[in-house]
């Protein structure tokens, strides 16, 4: 794992392990072998239920290192080219910071008024967690829902 690249690192963390049909239950048994110092620092902060938990890991190591869509937008303007890196490889660098960046703000654009306020009260720092808490809110008003009609829960 990279400190420049966590994001990048896990896209490919968890690629490679549903490419070898690993069971998502055991994923950070084989992650905190990987974890720089910095994210390991994150990691010693969970309790031990939290770090059983990939989902709980994963975001609150992208939560230390504070990615979000403007670290995106600013990194995707400040790049060049460095080291052995070619040309092509820092363009697609490129696009990558800016795909993230626009995911996540037209992710939450998509959202109805309610349910993006309620995803912003979370301050999620990538579209996948910003879908994350939408489909918390989804299931609250759904069980409101079901609530509001005597048990019977609406069809969706």
């Amino acid at each position: 794992m990279s400190d420049e690249d966590a994001l990048t690192f896990f896209h490919a963390f968890e690629c490679a392990l549903q490419l070898n049909d690993v069971d998502k239950s055991v994923w950070v048994k084989y992650l905190t072998s990987q974890l720089t110092p910095k994210a390991l620092r994150a990691f010693a902060k969970l309790s031990l239920e939290e770090s059983r938990d990939y989902d709980v890991v994963k975001r609150t190591v992208l939560s230390y290192y504070k990615l979000d869509a403007g670290t995106y937008l600013k990194a995707f303007r400040s790049h060049k080219r460095t080291g052995k890196e070619t040309y092509k490889m820092s363009l697609n660098k490129m696009r990558e910071l800016l795909n993230n960046y626009y995911e996540t703000k037209q992710f939450l654009a998509s959202l109805p008024p309610d349910v993006r306020k309620f995803v912003y009260s979370k301050q999620p720092e990538t579209a996948a967690q910003c879908s994350e808490y939408a489909d918390v809110c989804f299931q609250i008003k759904s069980m409101a829902d079901c609530n509001d009609n005597g048990g019977v829960c609406p069809a969706s």
